[in-house]
């Protein structure tokens, strides 16, 4: 799903490119799961934006990293940010 919609998203003129793998999210999902059951749900809240921030790590410009200027940091620094 996020191969597609990065395929079809572009920022400032350039398509985007999902690099991400099923693996690498499973494996975080793994983790997020034993650190919401161990601590008893303190973690949950945390959960969401560290899905989101994996996903931007994950999604590039397809110039490279410098295809978006209009994200603070590029693409590869995290999530966007309003300038």
């Amino acid at each position: 799903m996020e191969r597609w919609r990065a395929k079809h998203s572009y920022v400032d003129g350039q398509r985007l490119a999902f690099t991400g793998s099923a693996t690498g999210l499973f494996g975080r999902w793994i983790l997020w799961f034993l650190l919401i059951v161990i601590p008893l749900d303190i973690y949950l809240p945390w959960v969401g934006p560290r899905i989101a921030q994996w996903k931007w790590e994950h999604t590039d410009g397809q110039g490279g990293s410098s295809a978006a200027p209009g994200l603070v940091g590029g693409l590869r620094g995290g999530c966007p940010q309003a300038l």
